[in-house]
């Protein structure tokens, strides 16, 4: 059996931002949270944000790679399919 060591990052001020909007997108694109009301073109718009330059970007602020963050999203929506 494969052991995976963690280590614990610490994150800047700056990078807790920039992963909080990476999160609000994701919350955003699936409706996920407390309160949302979000019309279909807000979320088709925050689905569309992690094609962007501007979401490339905000990986590079937090050492990651928006192929990582596309793949996130890949698995939760194959998990929350096989959960219905």
């Amino acid at each position: 059996m494969e052991k995976v060591v963690s280590q614990k990052v610490t994150r800047t001020p700056e990078e807790k931002i920039w992963i909080g909007i990476i999160q609000q997108a994701f919350e955003d694109s699936f409706e996920l949270g407390m309160g949302h009301n979000l019309s279909l073109a807000e979320i088709q718009q925050a689905r569309n944000w992690f094609h962007t330059k501007a979401c490339a970007d905000a990986c590079d602020h937090v050492n990651t790679t928006r192929d990582h963050i596309l793949n996130c999203i890949r698995l939760y929506q194959i998990d929350t399919r096989l959960d219905t």
